[in-house]
């Protein structure tokens, strides 16, 4: 979710970059105010979501949850490792991006 917002170094903070820099270098500088506007208002629904997951307390008669099973650790700890590394290695990943699209017709 945090990746989502767009907070740095996280990839979604490079991805929201990537696509604002090309939007400013088309001459659409409205969009960079647009997009930000928007991103701060995704960001309060994002991080209000993680506020009622992590810090709320449940609500009464609410459904037992399951127990993490390893696989399910395993698999959330691999996304978030990845979505960390992509974020911190964004720039030999964006060289590869740019090198192979200046092939396309």
């Amino acid at each position: 979710m945090v990746s989502l917002v767009g907070i740095p170094p996280l990839v979604g903070f490079f991805a929201k970059l990537v696509v604002l820099q090309a939007a400013v270098l088309a001459g659409w500088g409205w969009m960079l105010v647009v997009a930000l506007s928007t991103s701060v208002v995704s960001g309060a629904y994002a991080l209000r979501v993680v506020k009622t997951m992590y810090i709320d307390s449940p609500e009464a008669g609410a459904e037992e949850l399951e127990p993490e099973t390893p696989a399910l650790r395993g698999s959330l700890l691999v996304a978030a490792g990845a979505t960390v590394f992509l974020g911190v290695l964004a720039q030999p990943l964006l060289h590869i991006a740019t090198a192979a699209g200046g092939n396309l017709p």
